[in-house]
């Protein structure tokens, strides 16, 4: 067994094959919204102004694999509140085509709800070359759908998926 991994191999197993085996056998994908820092309006202490909410970027269709938690219920004395916790792993190759790095703070939608990434980890790497990164693993939590400025009319039934349109914001 080599000691190091020469990049003809890293190419052919790492990426092509990974990329054929996420994007044509498990074929699950996700749409990411990055917040548009140009468009959203901030107030004195630098967070999202609460008259306009946070606005994010056109998304972004990509292949993930998504490890994720059973959903739990909270009831306090405003309700019931959905919880749950999410991991979406990236190939880091396709991100870099794409010419996007998720950010906290940034959205991502899947199985009709909204996460809100809290952690980023690109540590897989292989023969411990920094070169050779594989994959970006984002952790997300459950966005309470109330949150969002999209309403229940914008629903598209048989389609499946919430129309927002160029940008969309969050409050």
């Amino acid at each position: 067994m080599p000691l190091f991994w020469p990049n003809r191999d890293y190419e052919v197993l790492a990426e092509r094959i990974n990329r054929e085996l996420i994007d044509k056998i498990i074929d699950t994908w996700v749409t990411l919204y990055r917040i548009s820092a140009s468009e959203t309006e901030i107030n004195l202490y630098g967070e999202s102004a609460i008259s306009t909410g946070k606005i994010f970027e056109p998304g972004l269709l990509l292949p993930a694999l998504i490890d994720h938690e059973n959903i739990t219920f909270e009831t306090n004395q405003f309700g019931p509140s959905a919880q749950q916790d999410v991991k979406f792993a990236f190939q880091r190759h396709m991100l870099i085509e794409k010419s996007f790095r998720p950010e906290i703070g940034d959205m991502v939608e899947w199985n009709y709800a909204y996460f809100e990434i809290n952690s980023i980890d690109e540590n897989k790497l292989i023969g411990g070359d920094t070169e050779k990164n594989l994959d970006i693993v984002v952790s997300a939590h459950l966005t309470k759908y109330s949150t969002l400025n999209i309403g229940q009319d914008t629903y598209e039934a048989g389609i499946g998926y919430w129309v927002i349109g160029e940008n969309f914001v969050v409050s």
